[in-house]
């Protein structure tokens, strides 16, 4: 299950204060949002802001999709008060991780009842 979001949205979101995915992927690369600048760049040597590419296409890829790669860091953060930032892992295992996650704040929250 892979969720996907159009570039414009993104754009919209933080213009807005919202709340944005930490690491997405895009034409074979992926980003990860720097909060401090307001923007994704790409990750490696380059760190190539995701604007830059899209202003060399005239903005013409702002309603592309990109793939996102991290969404449910606050479930994990609650979990043991840790930051962990889900990159380039296998889509399998994210969901594994997701689910265990989800069982353990389930058992949680029931013990603190």
């Amino acid at each position: 299950m892979n969720k996907k979001i159009k570039i414009i949205e993104l754009l919209n979101k933080i213009a807005n204060g919202e709340k944005v995915p930490k690491i997405i992927k895009y034409n074979y690369d992926t980003f990860q949002y720097i909060s401090k600048w307001e923007q994704y760049i790409k990750e490696g040597y380059d760190e190539i802001p995701l604007l830059r590419i899209i202003s060399d296409y005239n903005y013409s890829g702002l309603n592309d999709e990109v793939e996102i790669l991290e969404e449910n860091i606050e479930e994990i953060e609650e979990l043991n008060g840790s930051r962990f930032v889900l990159t380039l892992l296998d889509e399998e295992i994210i969901d594994r991780i997701n689910k265990l996650v989800n069982a353990t704040n389930k058992i949680r929250k029931d013990l603190n009842k």
